[in-house]
């Protein structure tokens, strides 16, 4: 939805998200020469190689980004919820510890 449509609230938000959810997407990637990006319809997938062993998984919810972190084959995945222009480095240090244990 945009402004046009008469959500512009709406759309400032997803823009603000966009910029967050952007910025963790390139610090994602500067990781590791060989991180892998899978985009798919609502989130993007980033894994350690072409096996795909996962370790971070980002999605827009809203005003929000998701920050879904796989910290291991037995460990359940740790959640963490940035708001739209918010501190990323949280979710910064939790990315790069859930790529070293991927």
């Amino acid at each position: 939805m945009d402004a046009a449509g008469g959500f512009a609230g709406l759309a400032a938000r997803a823009g603000a998200a966009r910029a967050t959810l952007e910025s963790l997407r390139e610090f994602c990637l500067s990781l590791d020469p060989g991180v892998v990006e899978h985009v798919r319809m609502h989130r993007v997938v980033f894994g350690r190689s072409m096996a795909m062993r996962w370790f971070a998984d980002l999605s827009s919810d809203g005003g929000a980004v998701s920050v879904r972190l796989n910290m291991g084959r037995r460990a359940e995945a740790q959640v963490i919820v940035v708001g739209a222009g918010g501190d990323e480095g949280e979710a910064r240090a939790a990315i790069a510890a859930a790529h070293a244990r991927a």
